[in-house]
């Protein structure tokens, strides 16, 4: 994937700089889900993206609390999957 650079993007330098370190996060996971089995990926991008940690700081909203439960479900389910298994990203992404 090609460096960005911000002459290809109609961008500020602070918008460049958060699409770089995205770009970044990115690449992380991708290199990393064939290392890792599904569940590790998954805590991964959890704990690296930050939204779990973001929807604790939040208000308290039903949405929010919804969103939290979501993603606790969602590891949850991942985790099953693997449970007594070496199970990869891609795996569980067929079968899902």
């Amino acid at each position: 994937m090609p460096g960005l650079r911000q002459e290809h993007l109609p961008v500020n330098s602070g918008t460049m700089a958060k699409l770089g370190k995205y770009k970044e996060l990115i690449e992380c996971f991708i290199n990393k889900s064939g290392e890792k089995n599904a569940f590790e990926a998954a805590e991964l991008i959890v704990n690296k993206s930050g939204i779990l940690e973001k929807l604790l700081t939040e208000e308290k909203t039903v949405e929010n609390i919804s969103r939290q439960e979501n993603i606790r479900e969602l590891l949850n389910a991942v985790f099953g999957f693997v449970e007594g298994k070496d199970r990869r990203v891609q795996t569980f992404k067929d079968e899902t």
